[in-house]
């Protein structure tokens, strides 16, 4: 069906009503009562239909295309637009919903619902970078604080902004949703250059993504805005592992050790594992050795130690301490694996 024209100008409101029957009699005063009405009428039966379809998965979201497009007729307002720009964008055309939507936000430029409507939009059309700008304008700009999260978004800083949109993400996380997690690990990072946790939560999502490259950068910009701490280290480390670069991935994991070198065990594995493959092994050992001493609550520095030991020929010592390990995790299959093979 093609598009029904629209009228150009605005909606009558009660004072234009109420001159109209003055100058112009009864007459004229019924055509633009019926104008309102029919709006208000085709709007609601239109939202109808998109409720059915967002309840149902339905493509009864081109049926309120068609009542929206009809309300346009009579009364060309941002709420009619901005419901033909969400029905639009659920039947699957984010290029129609964006061009409505635009036409609504030069009728109401802070309309807070169609702003999250346009990130919507770009990200299905694959637009990361206009979906981040718009949601950074949203959470930054004080409009629509019942979409961002904030009771008085005068008193919201932009660390407060950023730090909700990091929550955001991290809920996004939690629940698979990486395209929206990046969304917003990216807005908060704009809206807050100086945070640099932000940039830390983005590079996990791009290791999600198998995208090396890109969080090498993203840890490496936040280390370079004062986030500098073992987990950005570490995380930076695994990423250049993955890149094929051994050697600068050790130079972070000891980098990481010089920031706390209490922050957990992965580093010292990390180490002991590069200097194995460079047959390294009595450095490999102590790494190890020094885990095991600092991290008595975790398996796996003992696990590893094991398999060293029964690789250099020594498997009574290997037997002991996957013994020590199977101790900690009795009901890890890997240690139980290995120690039956060491029992044979």
């Amino acid at each position: 069906m093609p598009p029904l024209p629209r009228r150009t100008n605005g909606p009558f409101g009660s004072e234009h009503l109420s001159t109209l029957c003055v100058v112009a009699g009864l007459s004229v005063c019924l055509m633009v009562a019926w104008s309102t009405i029919s709006s208000a009428l085709f709007t609601n039966v239109g939202m109808l239909a998109l409720e059915r379809s967002a309840l149902q998965n339905a493509p009864v979201a081109a049926v309120a295309v068609r009542w929206f497009e009809r309300a346009l007729i009579f009364a060309e307002t941002p709420g009619v637009l901005r419901n033909l720009g969400m029905a639009e964008l659920q039947m699957g055309s984010p290029g129609m919903a964006g061009g409505v939507l635009r036409d609504n936000l030069r009728l109401r430029a802070d309309d807070p619902l169609a702003l999250s409507l346009l990130v919507e939009t770009a990200l299905a059309q694959g637009d990361m970078a206009s979906a981040v700008a718009t949601l950074a304008y949203l959470a930054s700009s004080g409009r629509g604080t019942e979409w961002i999260g904030f009771s008085s978004s005068a008193q919201a800083t932009a660390r407060m902004r950023a730090q909700y949109l990091d929550a955001q993400g991290w809920s996004n996380m939690a629940k698979g949703d990486v395209v929206h997690a990046e969304l917003q690990f990216r807005a908060a990072e704009r809206i807050d250059p100086t945070w640099g946790q932000a940039l830390l939560h983005l590079g996990l999502v791009l290791e999600t993504r198998g995208d090396w490259i890109q969080a090498e950068v993203a840890y490496r910009e936040a280390i370079d805005r004062g986030h500098d701490t073992a987990d950005v280290r570490v995380r930076l480390g695994d990423v250049l592992l993955r890149l094929s670069r051994p050697n600068d991935a050790r130079a972070e994991f000891q980098q990481a050790l010089i920031r706390d070198p209490n922050q957990g065990p992965w580093a010292y594995i990390q180490l002991s594992d590069i200097a194995v493959k460079a047959a390294r092994l009595d450095e490999a050992e102590l790494w190890l050795l020094d885990a095991a001493r600092r991290f008595p609550e975790t398996p796996w520095p003992l696990y590893y130690l094991a398999r060293l030991n029964a690789t250099r020929g020594n498997r009574d010592l290997a037997l002991e301490e996957v013994a020590g390990a199977l101790r900690v995790a009795p009901d890890e299959p890997l240690i139980r694996t290995l120690y039956e093979d060491l029992r044979q």
